[in-house]
């Protein structure tokens, strides 16, 4: 078991596999295998503690072993995330990004960056924004040039930063959060402030 306890779930993978007949985890002979974890929404809750948990807790056998830290047992997975100090800052946002940037579209970054602005915790909305803004613009920046083509356009990145921010607001709109259902209005940068401007209707 103490080679097991250097391993967190994704590396476990790599090195072990279950053998249904026997019902037991056997060492691979041949090969490795990538191990990987789905996907989970920030608005999942505790699923998605589990999961930023699960990428960093070695040795764990159960659930209590997830939640379990110098000693304590915490009783959320989002408790036992902040114990570690993985809350603290912006870094599990950047993280999250950063990882669905490997595979989702222009447009779903830019749902999930919008559910990380609405639902979550964030230090410092202008930071994330920025390292990841021109992320969320592909499809958009194709649509505009496409609009003027056969016209060799190219795009601004005022223009293109005012069409991402317009669809924010409509991915917002959509969402059923206390901030659409307070009417708040366009969202807007401006370079003075350190966060977002909700400028009401």
């Amino acid at each position: 078991m103490k080679k097991l306890d250097i391993l967190h779930i994704v590396s476990f993978h790599n090195i072990w596999r279950w053998d249904e007949s026997n019902r037991k985890w056997i060492k691979r002979q041949h090969g490795f295998k990538i191990g990987r974890l789905y996907y989970v929404n920030p608005t999942e809750g505790e699923r998605f503690y589990l999961r930023m948990l699960l990428m960093i807790v070695k040795g764990a056998t159960d659930y209590e072993d997830i939640r379990t830290y110098n000693g304590t047992v915490y009783q959320t997975f989002k408790e036992a995330c902040a114990a570690r100090g993985l809350l603290n800052d912006d870094n599990e946002w950047y993280n999250t990004f950063d990882e669905a940037a490997n595979w989702a579209t222009a447009s779903q970054l830019r749902y999930l960056f919008t559910t990380i602005l609405l639902y979550c915790n964030l230090q410092d909305e202008r930071k994330i924004y920025e390292k990841n803004w021109r992320k969320m613009i592909d499809d958009i920046e194709r649509q505009l040039i496409a609009r003027y083509y056969p016209v060799t356009y190219c795009p601004t990145e005022v223009e293109l930063q005012d069409l991402l921010l317009e669809d924010l607001e409509l991915i917002q709109q959509q969402q059923h959060s206390l901030f659409s259902q307070a009417s708040w209005g366009r969202l807007e940068m401006k370079p003075e402030r350190n966060k977002f401007k909700v400028q009401a209707h």
